[in-house]
């Protein structure tokens, strides 16, 4: 438990002790958000707070090689530290450079099969060239998933602790040390940037953030999941907010005959702001779908894995019903700008 403690508490202090000085090269490289329509924002806000995620979580991971029977395998240990390296590098550009969409795919691609052959255990089918492929596709969409999420002041920050939360349950349940302590890491480092990003923001993410966080929630659905099909579907279930955002993203567009790849405010977060007018009661109605949906992928190793899959289809039929009531597939003509 110790241990434990540990790891979230680096992970925590070097994002709190490393937020003045991701502001400062935000501010140096020219890494801001202009005030956007809401008003939330009279003045430009840096998005370079990926910087002090990063430092956390790399911190705490390498914490972890220092304490008995946290860090795992030296090859599981170095593909998570290298990934999460590589994932923040193609943010960081783009945040920088605004690089062309094809360019920041070929990036995350890459990162993606950099973690992919180093881990030893993202592996679902034992052909090595189809779980090369899978692996792949779960990082760069969940990369993109929290991207998407990160469309609110304190929402990705808040969805991933929550989420991290929920595979830190699951990977202890299982035995899995380096996944739980990974996902303490996120944790930990989620909850310190949340105090500098909940509403008002005073420093976003950023790409860097975004992506860094959304790839490591990922790696932790391949990683807990590899060989196991319950842990795989409780892993899907706790990151159920991200992938039925995306994925009613994608099919409204779609339906709406739009680019898939053309950003709108459309998400789910966007609908429930349009009726609360708040970013407070937006946020705490996330957390709180967020927080269902990890509970019950926390407890699936103890349920009947039919009695889950039918809670968790459940879960995913209302979120979709309440999206329609909420106007997802209306269409709009005059909307805010975003992803």
């Amino acid at each position: 438990m110790h241990h434990d403690i540990i790891v979230t508490v680096v992970a925590f202090a070097a994002v709190l002790a490393s937020l003045p000085l991701a502001r400062l090269l935000g501010r140096r490289l020219g890494a801001w958000d202009t005030p956007d329509e809401l008003g939330m924002h009279r003045a430009p806000v840096p998005r370079s707070g990926g910087i002090a995620i990063l430092l956390g979580v790399v911190l705490s991971l390498e914490t972890m090689k220092l304490l008995p029977g946290t860090g795992g395998s030296a090859r599981q240990s170095a593909a998570v530290t290298i990934g999460t390296l590589a994932f923040f590098l193609v943010g960081l550009l783009d945040d920088l450079h605004e690089i062309r969409p094809y360019l920041k795919a070929i990036g995350l691609v890459l990162a993606a099969l950099l973690f992919a052959m180093l881990s030893p255990y993202a592996r679902m089918t034992g052909f090595e060239r189809l779980d090369v492929m899978i692996a792949v596709l779960a990082l760069v969409g969940g990369a993109n998933a929290l991207n998407f999420m990160d469309g609110l002041d304190g929402l990705a920050a808040g969805m991933a602790a929550i989420a991290a939360l929920g595979f830190c349950a699951l990977s202890r349940t299982a035995g899995l040390a380096l996944e739980g302590s990974w996902a303490l890491a996120l944790a930990g480092a989620c909850a310190a940037f949340w105090l500098a990003n909940m509403p008002p923001a005073r420093i976003f993410m950023g790409d860097c953030g975004s992506l860094v966080l959304g790839f490591s929630l990922s790696g932790l659905l391949l990683t807990v999941g590899a060989g196991h099909p319950v842990r795989l579907m409780a892993g899907a279930i706790i990151l159920s907010p991200l992938i039925l955002d995306t994925g009613l993203a994608i099919v409204r567009r779609l339906l709406l005959h739009r680019d898939v790849f053309t950003g709108d405010r459309r998400h789910l977060y966007d609908l429930v702001y349009l009726r609360t007018r708040s970013v407070w009661k937006t946020d705490i109605s996330m957390y709180l779908l967020g927080l269902c949906f990890a509970g019950l992928g926390a407890a699936a190793p103890f349920l009947d894995p039919w009695a889950v899959a039918s809670l968790a289809a459940a879960g995913w039929l209302a979120v979709s019903a309440w999206a329609v009531r909420l106007g997802m597939f209306s269409p709009v003509t005059n909307q805010r700008n975003g992803t």
